[in-house]
């Protein structure tokens, strides 16, 4: 019996390594100073990359390691200058167009503004500065200058990127335009070139994975050389060439944690069958986790990291064990055709349940929905996967020598591409095919994986045997447990979208409202910031947007989730607008956006109210009949009211206007959402003398052009004894009130308490 003891010690590793990046010791941090204006740096070119920017031009990528950071920004350090910092990770330069290009494996010098990574400002949204981090990047620098070049590089790194731009342009000559950027990204790793529509459409039906350089490329072009070459050669000499092959093909393309994971693999294969001994998975699987995780220790946290090494755990431990080899000794062949072909498909979907039994809590804590139609697509996609591969790899090869020969060789490929295309087309047809679940929280996830040990373990107990009902009620219960919506308390988070404004009220029976969604400092807010964090939230259904006025820094993200929303699976109910006295081009525009999407209009003015569960939402200006030449003046102005909380929306009202609201109201607010993002008018002293708020909220973006909150105000709000909190500062401000009417805050980028 195989005790695994190397498996087990690796496996021990990696549970060490998890729970340092989950407590941050293994956090890459700065070089220990401040990181603002103009920097040199030096470092060695690591990787080289070609992307194309909104503008249709073409930018240059370089990642660099072992960088220097000089002290001085004035003048180009010396060679011989000590004055500098080495940091802890790489970093990645956006060169500037008329730059010329280093080589791989060259020291050079660059000067540009060194910026850390995005980091995640609202629950749901895209961390940049981990997913870098996990590639060992730690920062990037904007506007990079190339300053000076060494004297050497590494040519066998050169090499390697040469041939991969020269695969490249046969790919792109032999292929067809729409298969170029699958087929690059299949092949070498270069997903530059991918339409982003194409992927979105992979991603949704849960067959992205075919995108990524994995065990399935390794295996064919790892074991289809290897065995080429031993019908000529001794196997150490076939397994030492076929090894530095597969090593250099993992380099050129970027190694992705799935790519190396299936080199080691592949390697410790070939190692076995030098020294001829017997391969053993499961040591290989877990100690090229050791390996990737020593190389980069946040990549143990890394969702790519995770899925890929939870699908091979899922066939090696989890497969064998629910689904035992079969020992019937043909009885399928003398029963029912019906019993045959359910024995047939359930071989088959076995697998590919298998891994998503094991990677679901994965998928859903990065995506928070599950394509339920994955399993049947998958039947198609994985079977045909070798043929796109053998077809590709003749095509690029002849294609070397003849592009025409190439195209013909291509043509398999391109049909079975077509189909996948089409077949995702179809599958978007169908009602309800993605499951959006929210992200599962830390305790569910947990006991979600015990009972799933639980399960093997009663499954290796022959004694202890269970029926296929209970077992199918056993594994809905798991699903149940991780994808239950938790029960809600009432809540109201003032997302950070940057310049601009939007708050998401979210009652305890799980009723939203979603008042303002605009910026005028992020780009494409809806799918960067608005979906994402509903996603998360478990949240498709919002029962009613509200629009305070019309200006771009208040809207755009709303015109963008109305057109989105129903293909990212979100529900809105009803649209509510200012009073149509305020109507103008944009506010037109919008009408007719609702009603293409077949979202009902209403609007709402003084005096009007709405009721959901037990809250009312009360419109407190603008009157009916009242005009205003800024269109900042007739912000719709909304109180919430739910038992002892309150909470006062004002828009972009400031000034006179904002003044002359207070003369026809007056009561304590909770909450103050502060007009105009904190402009210099706004909150004065009539004003919060008359609505004495406990807490403002300041909706602006860092370090903005405007100046907001301007300071002014800041020294209004503390005189009159008001806590601030702001958004450039904390993120997305997330109020949370209990049963008994406690209130607990808490900022998404740094906590801090009421």
């Amino acid at each position: 019996m195989r005790r695994y003891t190397l498996c087990k010690c690796c496996l021990a590793v990696l549970a060490f390594f998890f729970l340092m990046c989950i407590a941050g010791i293994t956090e890459e941090n700065s070089c220990g100073r401040p990181l603002i204006g103009e920097t040199f740096l030096s470092g060695i070119v690591c990787d080289i990359q070609q992307k194309e920017t909104e503008y249709h031009q073409i930018q240059t990528l370089i990642s660099l390691k072992n960088v220097a950071l000089y002290d001085s920004a004035v003048d180009p350090p010396e060679p011989e200058q000590d004055e500098h910092t080495r940091m802890s990770g790489g970093v990645l330069c956006y060169l500037k167009s008329d730059q010329e290009q280093p080589l791989m494996g060259e020291r050079v010098t660059m000067l540009g503004e060194l910026q850390e990574f995005s980091q995640a400002t609202n629950p749901g949204c895209f961390d940049q500065k981990r997913y870098q981090a996990a590639r060992g990047l730690s920062f990037c620098m904007k506007k990079a200058e190339l300053i000076e070049r060494g004297s050497t590089y590494s040519g066998y790194r050169q090499f390697l990127y040469r041939v991969r731009e020269y695969l490249g342009s046969i790919i792109d000559a032999t292929c067809a335009e729409s298969d170029a950027g699958v087929i690059n990204a299949m092949l070498l790793g270069d997903k530059t070139e991918l339409d982003s529509a194409q992927k979105k459409l992979y991603q949704e039906n849960g067959i992205a994975h075919i995108l990524a350089i994995s065990g399935l490329h390794i295996s064919f072009l790892g074991i289809g050389l290897y065995q080429l070459l031993r019908r000529g050669m001794p196997v150490a000499a076939a397994a030492v060439l076929t090894g530095a092959v597969m090593f250099s093909y993992m380099i050129m393309t970027g190694c992705s944690p799935s790519a190396v994971r299936a080199v080691v693999m592949f390697g410790f294969r070939l190692f076995a069958d030098i020294v001829h001994r017997s391969y053993d998975r499961p040591t290989a699987l877990a100690l090229s986790g050791v390996i990737l995780c020593v190389w980069h220790p946040a990549l143990v946290t890394d969702s790519a990291f995770l899925l890929s090494y939870g699908a091979i755990a899922a066939l090696e431990w989890v497969y064998p064990v629910l689904f035992p080899p079969d020992r019937s000794d043909g009885q399928f062949e003398r029963n029912s055709f019906c019993r045959r072909i359910t024995h047939f498909f359930g071989q088959r979907l076995a697998p590919g349940f298998c891994i998503n039994l094991v990677i679901l809590p994965i998928l859903l804590s990065s995506y928070y929905e599950f394509p339920l139609i994955s399993f049947l697509l998958n039947l198609i996609v994985i079977p045909l996967m070798s043929l796109v591969m053998a077809s590709s790899v003749l095509a690029v090869l002849s294609g070397i020598f003849s592009v025409l020969f190439g195209k013909i060789l291509f043509l398999p490929a391109h049909f079975v591409l077509m189909l996948f295309q089409k077949t995702c087309e179809l599958a978007d047809f169908l009602p309800d095919t993605v499951w959006v679940t929210g992200k599962p929280g830390a305790w569910c996830i947990c006991l979600y994986y015990l009972l799933l040990l639980f399960l093997l373990w009663i499954r290796r107990k022959e004694r202890y045997h269970m029926p296929g009902c209970r077992k199918c009620l056993y594994l809905a219960s798991m699903v149940w447990i991780l994808t239950a919506p938790v029960h809600q308390f009432f809540s109201v988070t003032c997302l950070d979208v940057g310049q601009g404004d939007g708050a998401v009220v979210r009652t305890d029976r799980n009723s939203v409202i979603l008042i303002d969604g605009g910026s005028s400092s992020e780009k494409k807010l809806a799918e960067y910031t608005l979906i994402p964090y509903l996603k998360s939230q478990g949240i498709t259904e919002i029962r009613y947007i509200f629009l305070s006025h019309m200006d771009e820094d208040h809207v755009n993200g709303i015109t963008e989730l109305i057109e989105s929303g129903s293909e990212e699976h979100i529900r809105i109910c009803q649209l509510v607008l200012p009073p149509e006295i305020q109507r103008d081009e944009s506010y037109d525009a919008m009408v007719m956006e609702a009603v293409r999407a077949g979202i009902p209009v209403s609007v709402i003015g003084q005096g009007d109210s709405i009721c959901v569960d037990d809250m009312r939402i009360t419109c407190l200006h603008p009157a009916w009949d009242k005009t205003f030449f800024d269109r900042n003046d007739g912000s719709v102005v909304l109180h919430l009211v739910r038992k002892n909380f309150s909470a006062l929306f004002m828009g972009d009202l400031d000034g006179t206007a904002e003044d002359d609201f207070a003369k026809q109201y007056c009561g304590q607010v909770t909450v103050l959402k502060v007009g105009h993002h904190g402009a210099k008018e706004s909150s004065r002293e009539f004003f919060l003398g008359r609505i004495r708020p406990e807490i403002a909220v300041i909706s602006c973006g860092e370090g903005n052009a405007y100046g907001h909150p301007h300071e002014e105000t800041l020294k209004r709000l503390y005189e009159s004894g008001t806590a601030i909190y702001r958004t450039d500062e904390l993120g997305a401000i997330i109020f949370t009130i209990s049963p008994s009417g406690e209130i607990e805050m808490e900022g998404y980028k740094r906590s801090v308490g009421l």
